[in-house]
């Protein structure tokens, strides 16, 4: 760039003039990697979305949105970012950085989404055959449902060893009086 005073002639080119160089510059486009990590089970809220920010120019400002949530926000130097907690659903991740100006909505930004999955619901119903006679031990339970993966028997309070079946109807026989109630354990 030059500069020129009142003396500089365009005609001739003399008078006084001063000439620098300048750059300008572009930080990196913004960098957002999103993942989101399914819940445990059904109706649960312990998904998460969570992820890396960089380039552009920091600090970052994170936020959060979705179908089963209130938007979150979190603010960063860069690196990652964590949103726990989560109910299953689609969720929006938006960043921005220092250069974006919330008054008029310029700037640098970036999004990306996650999806948090849900296991199917699990359901049971329980139906007991009672022994024929005392001391028999010809009595049955009948295990009838969706969406598990292994079944436990307990009787009187106490464990008796895994099933791993998603079988249904299921029926632990050989059982003897007293009572019996199933746990499911795993999910769909």
């Amino acid at each position: 760039m030059t500069v020129t005073d009142a003396n500089y002639s365009t005609a001739n080119g003399a008078g006084c003039t001063a000439t620098d160089n300048a750059t300008i510059t572009e930080p990196a486009a913004i960098s957002l990697v999103v993942n989101g990590d399914a819940i445990l089970c059904n109706g649960d809220a312990d998904g998460n979305v969570s992820g890396t920010v960089s380039g552009g120019t920091f600090p970052y400002t994170v936020t959060l949105s979705g179908d089963a949530s209130d938007t979150q926000t979190v603010t960063t130097d860069g690196g990652s970012y964590d949103f726990t907690n989560l109910s299953g659903g689609s969720y929006t991740v938006t960043v921005t950085d220092a250069n974006y100006s919330t008054a008029n909505g310029a700037g640098c930004t970036a999004t990306d989404n996650a999806t948090i999955t849900e296991p199917a619901a699990i359901t049971v119903s329980i139906t007991a055959t009672d022994v024929t006679c005392h001391d028999a031990g010809d009595g049955s339970v009948a295990v009838t449902g969706t969406n598990y993966t292994s079944l436990t028997l307990y009787t009187n309070g106490t464990a008796g060893t895994p099933v791993t079946t998603s079988a249904s109807p299921y029926t632990f026989e050989n059982l003897g009086p007293g009572r019996s109630e199933e746990r499911r354990v795993g999910g769909g």
